[in-house]
């Protein structure tokens, strides 16, 4: 590959990034990041929520079966 072609590249893009279209490219782009990260930020708290029910549960049966042995 020759040496030029990358710079090229990253001016180019570098300059489309600065038009009206780029813009509007970067804001599309910021709003579905932003969107993704909500998303896993919520299911990560549904998870954790899951999770400590799981816990809940696991301390009850484990009481449980404490006292059946006792």
């Amino acid at each position: 590959m020759k040496r030029w072609i990358l710079p090229a590249v990253a001016v180019g893009t570098a300059v489309f990034l600065m038009t009206r279209q780029g813009r509007d490219l970067q804001d599309r782009i910021a709003s579905n990041l932003n969107d993704w990260c909500d998303d896993l930020i919520r299911s990560n708290r549904n998870v954790q929520d899951k999770l400590a029910q799981l816990q809940s549960a696991l301390e009850h049966f484990n009481r449980a079966m404490r006292e059946v042995t006792d």
